[in-house]
């Protein structure tokens, strides 16, 4: 628990001062390495094989047709953070230019992206990160990997607003 803290403070300081890069070798220097134990395959092969199931969900299709943009995808866990540049600053400004940027369709429609609840929410999550001392530059929260997922957050209410 206090190696996690310890990390954490270290990584706080180090995006302050611009220094990501060493985050992943301040958390190995900080963190023990822990054993891992030794899984050992079964004996005899089971009498009947069961072929891999896929467990996850079926990716939804995108709401607009995607420009290929916002796509690149970036680690953003505990060991590598993923950081992005805020157009003027602003994380609503920022969240526009990539969906108009990841769906050109929605280029015109700025007003009504922030009209959005989703939009609104995306935004609200994306803003617990910024830290006023660095306004030009914002740490994504940890699960969110792409511009295109970020988007994703609210790009179908904002469809469901389009037809409206």
């Amino acid at each position: 628990m206090v190696g996690g803290i310890i990390v954490w403070l270290l990584k706080t300081l180090l995006v302050g001062a611009g220094l990501v890069a060493g985050a992943g070798l301040v958390k190995k220097l900080v963190t023990p390495s822990k054993d891992k134990a030794i899984v050992t395959a079964p004996a005899a092969p089971s009498a009947t094989p069961s072929a891999p199931k896929d467990v996850r969900p079926p990716k939804p299709a995108d709401p607009f047709k995607a420009s290929g943009s916002g796509e690149q995808h970036f680690a953003n866990d505990a060991n590598a953070i993923w950081i992005v540049p805020l157009l003027g600053g602003n994380v609503e400004k920022t969240l526009i230019a990539w969906a108009t940027d990841v769906y050109p369709k929605l280029s015109g429609n700025e007003f009504v992206i922030r009209r959005s609840p989703a939009f609104k929410r995306a935004a609200n999550k994306l803003k617990r990160n910024f830290n006023p001392s660095n306004p030009g530059s914002l740490i994504m929260p940890i699960g969110l990997h792409s511009r295109k997922q970020v988007v994703d957050l609210f790009a179908r209410d904002v469809k469901k607003l389009l037809k409206e």
